[in-house]
């Protein structure tokens, strides 16, 4: 009964290989009696990899787990649940960010990555596949707003929506080996197979997992100035701070921080401004310029800080005073007659940016008045806007906003006119500076109406020292006014580290090892550097602490897009590692060299980032983000591959690199340039850029030869494209076999990670002799009756695995931290 329950394609699995079979009661019997294995066949819950593997390990099988990164060639089955996945490490084959609007197809190399594959077949007789995209479109988004002409008035109402999805399909396509020679001997070697002996899966992403880059926070405590140390409400790890974190004074609590960081925040910009103005201070300064920068740095704050409520239009009419509204309230507020009406978030007209129109919010004008006011109601006057809103029906009317009081714009255009010049006057004197900077705005006397006040700390962690070590202190230097008090320390990470790995590797004569590093870098619109997305990251690679890389993964092509004339929005910026709508393999690097002492290596990665204030590469503190409430991140994936002595001297005997793979073993790196970074980022205006070229370059497809040739993978970089209609369906004229693993799979808000397990029969057919080549096509299309997602999204492809398997090491993140929750507190020095 037990065995007949059990699914078809793993009965095989559950009946012990190479014995006489036993009768099923003695089956049952034998694995009650092991504890752990029966129990877990009817668990539901997680469980780490070891648990999952339910067949005794032979005697080869943990000679490969102590090694490996041995041959993949043997079928040892295992027994695995495959119920529950969500604890198994993802493999990442292939990183992708979809374009704004419109459909894509690739076809990229995967023979990296067959090994694996091919070990998960022989292993579990079939592999686990996931896709997920990082959308929160559903099949309603849809949304009304209103049309201003720039150079008319007019107003028009529209329509428009972010989209519904993607319909997603995702197929391997395996050639073969040649069953006879047909062609000369240049052509033969051409198609020497190029495939890993083992694998290393250093780094790769989970359900969007990234690293958060230079994240600052803010954890509050309590002071005990008697005892000499703070004791945090929270256990807290303190390894990637850059110097010892400050304690100040937050009676109110890490809130209060918060918005004095705010406000720091637009001090500094003032001074960024000012310092970018005064260049190496070799020309004067334009000071109308100035000024104009400053003003309109004033005008965004005094927008984004005034306190305001929004309101419904429930009724227009037409008297002889002119065109008056009826607006509800969302909130009951303080109004006056005559006080300003301002356009809600829903109105748009045409701005320019840089070299192109956009359609932007309304400069935050008003466009009319309060006429008379009952409780939550009030009536507004449009007199002066009649070409908008003679022609509207109510319910096309736009959502409005009236200041919560009648002082409140006053109030806000003061504080920040003191908190911009004060920053102004900081960078002429020279003295810029990107750090955090807590400032209150408090009112004074008339002649100052504003006093701005910078918080100090009084004293540091002393991060070095063991948090139970509070002896050897000096008496006296905190101050009986901070004795015993809440206090909130700031935890500024200064990321360079990012991660190390540990990992197993021994190299055979003439064997290579080739490093594979993608990262592409996510979140920009409140973080400093407008990273990761726009900022110019270098990428920092240690083998065993010796410096073995700096690579760069910046896209200055974007505007080359071939897709790029059917989207829309910045498709055509450049980027950290990646482009609407593209495909990114990631570099490859010969690491031979490096892997040449016995068994056991490290990998550590370190990050430095151009800052536009200092003109220099450094560690990163997102100091924007954390005044600002956003993140940078960085989505990293990494795996080394071992080529043995034979694959080495194939690649290097094809007539060219037809694969990233095959350049990096013939000639050091699939990517010369990506080892260069530029000592002085070029294109350093972020956002209001145009682009290399406003007219992609419509490359077309590369010729193929008459008769059977070797797909040039290459030949398409760096884009990767194809087109099935044009070329017809991809392998087909060379023997390839087109597996489908995702088909039409439409994913939204709610189907943003999909799995599914293809079984060895499927992948590898018995006519199959052998595998050649793998290739990974990718497409992208408009879901049936709905709209294709109107925005970059990031998109992955890959594997999951239990853990090791024969031949493939998946190496676990570095063990967390230890954290304390009191710690000795230290002076802060002498001035």
């Amino acid at each position: 009964t037990f065995l007949a329950s059990y699914p078809p394609e793993n009965r095989a699995m559950a009946t012990p290989q190479r014995q006489r079979p036993l009768p099923i009661c003695l089956v049952l019997c034998s694995w009650t009696v092991q504890a752990g294995c029966f129990t877990s066949l009817l668990e539901t819950k997680p469980r780490r990899a070891p648990a999952l593997l339910q067949t005794r390990l032979e005697a080869d099988d943990l000679a490969r787990k102590l090694r490996p990164d041995g041959d993949a060639k043997e079928n040892t089955s295992r027994f695995v649940n495959f119920t529950n996945t969500d604890s198994w490490p993802k493999m990442e084959l292939l990183r992708f960010v979809t374009p704004y609007g419109t459909d894509m197809e690739a076809l990229v190399d995967l023979t990296p990555y067959s090994q694996m594959l091919q070990s998960s077949l022989s292993t579990f007789r079939k592999a686990i596949f996931y896709v997920e995209i990082d959308t929160w479109v559903s099949n309603d988004t849809n949304r009304s707003y209103l049309y201003v002409n720039n150079e008319t008035g007019m107003c028009t109402p529209a329509k428009t929506s972010d989209g519904n999805g993607w319909n997603v399909s995702v197929d391997l396509l395996i050639w073969q080996k040649p069953s006879k020679s047909t062609f000369g001997s240049s052509s033969d070697l051409d198609y020497a197979k190029v495939q890993p002996r083992a694998t290393i899966a250093l780094a790769s992403i989970s359900n969007f997992r990234q690293f958060d880059l230079g994240v600052v926070s803010v954890i509050n405590g309590t002071l005990q100035a008697s005892q000499k140390q703070l004791t945090l409400a929270e256990a807290t790890d303190f390894s990637l701070v850059a110097g010892p974190p400050a304690v100040y004074p937050c009676p109110d609590g890490p809130d209060s921080m918060k918005r004095a960081a705010q406000t720091g925040f637009i001090s500094r910009q003032a001074e960024a401004v000012v310092a970018e103005m005064l260049g190496d201070g070799s020309k004067a300064v334009n000071e109308s310029a100035l000024k104009e920068r400053l003003d309109d740095l004033e005008q965004m704050y005094v927008e984004s800080l005034t306190p305001t409520l929004a309101g419904t239009v429930t009724a227009a009419k037409t008297t002889f005073e002119g065109m008056m509204l009826t607006v509800n309230l969302s909130d009951k507020a303080e109004l006056r007659q005559g006080m300003p009406v301002f356009y809600g978030s829903d109105v748009v007209t045409d701005k320019k940016m840089g070299s192109r129109w956009f359609n932007s919010s309304l400069p935050w004008k008003p466009f009319g008045f309060v006429e008379g006011v009952n409780g939550t109601t009030f009536i507004m006057n449009v007199s002066s806007q009649l070409l908008c809103f003679a022609k509207l029906n109510v319910t096309d009317m736009p959502k409005v906003m009236v200041l919560a009081s009648p002082d409140a714009l006053e109030t806000v255009q003061g504080k920040v006119k003191a908190i911009v010049r004060r920053g102004a006057d900081t960078g002429l004197l020279g003295q810029a500076r990107n750090d955090l900077l807590f400032l209150h705005v408090s009112e004074g006397a008339e002649s100052a109406k504003w006093i701005l006040t910078q918080d100090a700390p009084i004293g540091y962690l002393a991060t070095s020292e063991k948090a139970s070590n509070f002896s050897n202190f000096s008496d006296g230097f905190l101050t009986k006014e901070v004795s015993a008090t809440q206090v909130c320390v700031v935890k500024q990470n200064r990321q360079g580290f990012l991660f190390t790995r540990r990992f197993n590797a021994s190299l055979a004569a003439g064997e290579r090892a080739l490093l594979q590093l993608v990262v592409t870098g996510h979140g920009w619109a409140q973080t400093t550097e407008q990273c990761g997305e726009y900022c110019h990251a270098i990428y920092h690679l240690k083998i065993d602490g010796k410096s073995f890389a700096n690579v760069t993964q910046w896209r200055p092509d974007c505007g080359l897009n071939p897709i790029g004339h059917n989207q829309h929005g910045t498709w055509d910026e450049h980027r950290n590692g990646w482009c609407p709508g593209s495909v990114e393999p990631g570099v490859f690097i010969d690491a031979t060299d490096f892997l040449q002492s016995p068994l056991k290596h490290s990998l550590t990665l370190d990050v430095t980032v151009w800052s536009n204030l200092t003109h220099e590469y450094a560690p990163y503190s997102d100091f924007s983000g954390y005044a600002n409430s956003d993140k940078a991140m960085l989505a990293v994936a990494s795996n080394i591959f071992i080529y043995d002595e034979h694959t080495v001297a194939a690649a290097r005997k094809k007539s060219k690199s037809f694969t990233k793979a095959e350049a990096a073993l013939r000639d050091g790196c699939s990517d010369p340039d990506a080892l260069k970074p530029p000592a002085v980022p070029r294109d350093l205006a972020q956002m209001d850029t145009s682009a290399v070229s406003t007219t992609p370059l419509m490359r077309s497809d590369p010729p193929l030869p008459p008769g059977r040739s070797r797909y040039d993978f290459e030949a398409r970089s760096p884009w990767y494209f194809y087109n099935e209609s044009k070329e017809g369906s991809p392998g087909a004229s060379d023997d390839g076999v087109l597996v489908p693993v995702f088909q039409g799979r439409l994913m939204q808000s709610n189907s943003r990670h999909l799995e599914i397990a293809i079984e060895k029969k499927a992948i590898t057919p018995k006519k199959m002799s052998s595998w050649q080549q793998v290739a990974l096509r990718l497409r992208l299309e408009k879901p049936t009756g709905k709209e294709t997602d109107h925005w970059d999204r990031f998109g992955s492809v890959g594997m999951l695995l239990p853990g090791d398997i024969a031949g493939v090491q998946v190496m676990e993140e570095t063990a967390t931290p230890e954290t304390f929750r009191t710690w000795k507190v230290q002076a802060p020095p002498l001035r």
